[in-house]
């Protein structure tokens, strides 16, 4: 989980992350699945969406975007599976919100979620 630590690393320098990601280990334990800790952190950017700065805002979407693309499998498939399906669902409940989002979104990202969404089993 070596590629997986440096993201979550990169990701809960910002404070609010890291908060989120004290609490859903406070809740799952320590042993909690990254896949769920991704899961949790994906919501908390949802709701702590409009306190980030521009700035941590282009970052973070920056590391998702390099985490989706990266070699590690594993890492690639908890940023997908656990974080951006985490963030799209959490954002559906707000079309307004949700577009903001989307404008954030870099390519892979962006198209993963198009895909997923438009899969019949969500």
């Amino acid at each position: 989980m070596g590629e997986a630590n440096n993201f979550l690393k990169n990701l809960t320098s910002i404070d609010l992350i890291c908060q989120a990601e004290v609490e859903a280990v406070k809740y799952w334990g320590a042993d909690i699945p990254t896949t769920v800790l991704f899961a949790e952190i994906g919501r908390s950017i949802v709701k702590d969406f409009d306190k980030f700065s521009n700035k941590e805002l282009a970052y973070i979407f920056d590391l998702i975007e390099k985490g989706l693309n990266s070699l590690d499998a594993n890492l690639s498939t908890a940023v997908a599976t656990g974080l951006l399906e985490a963030l799209s669902g959490q954002a559906s409940k707000d079309t307004i919100l949700a577009k903001r989002i989307d404008a954030e979104l870099q390519e892979k990202s962006r198209k993963y979620l198009a895909d997923w969404n438009s899969w019949p089993g969500t």
